[in-house]
């Protein structure tokens, strides 16, 4: 939304009145009615697919990551169907260098080079870098922290419903959990992971094959390939 700039201050945040719908009250009426709303349903897993977007591009491109991200915050504007995320006063920043080592880590993860992973725990936070040489002879850390991210790439259960970016989340709580003298999760993945929990689930409600990773790949793939920065393109 807008920003009303003669009523925002440093403490307050005001910004434009929007008439919307919640994204996940659409979702969840769309397998029951054609329209939710005026608005057809069949947009919800596509606007999902921009919310999802949105929060890449925050992440990987922008560096400033909304970071208060629940279904309140997610509508379906009724003017024109476009989705709206709200409620900015809270945000993340994301430092070039470490946009560059999560695009590193994803790579290596696809690769599973697993050598490489306990620098890029420690480029993007997971790992204190005091640690490192602990992870190192602790390989089942790596593995059960990365394998748990891989999770990320398979799709929601058929019949449960069941949302992968939650069990992700709780595979990396389990792992904090065991391996809390070396491993913590660093509030911007927190918020990634909460953010793409909660479209997951939304789109689930729709198609139980629904696998986020698919949206994910187009965005990761061209950052990859087009970015100029020597690590990315090694």
């Amino acid at each position: 939304p807008t920003v009303v700039s003669e009523y925002t201050t440093s403490c307050v945040l005001v910004t434009e009145w929007i008439d919307g719908v919640r994204l996940d009250e659409a979702g969840a009426e769309a397998s029951q009615v054609a329209e939710v709303d005026g608005m057809a349903a069949s947009n919800v897993p596509r606007l999902c697919g921009v919310a999802l977007l949105s929060y890449l591009t925050m992440l990987l491109d922008v560096g400033i990551l909304h970071s208060d991200p629940h279904p309140g915050n997610l509508l379906i504007d009724r003017s024109d169907g476009a989705l709206v995320i709200l409620d900015w006063g809270l945000v993340t920043y994301i430092s070039p260098e470490k946009q560059i080592a999560i695009l590193e880590y994803v790579a290596h993860l696809a690769n599973e080079e697993w050598d490489a992973v306990p620098n890029d725990l420690v480029a993007m936070g997971f790992v204190p870098s005091d640690k490192v040489e602990v992870v190192l002879k602790e390989p089942e850390v790596i593995q059960a922290i990365s394998l748990g991210l891989k999770g990320l790439t398979k799709g929601g259960g058929m019949k449960e419903k069941i949302s992968n970016v939650s069990v992700v989340a709780d595979e990396l709580n389990y792992a904090r959990e065991r391996y809390g003298n070396v491993f913590q999760v660093p509030s911007y993945f927190a918020y990634i992971l909460r953010a793409f929990a909660i479209l997951e689930g939304i789109c689930l409600k729709i198609d139980p094959t629904y696998a986020i990773v698919k949206e994910c790949y187009p965005y990761l793939s061209r950052r990859l390939f087009t970015d100029n920065n020597p690590r990315v393109i090694r």
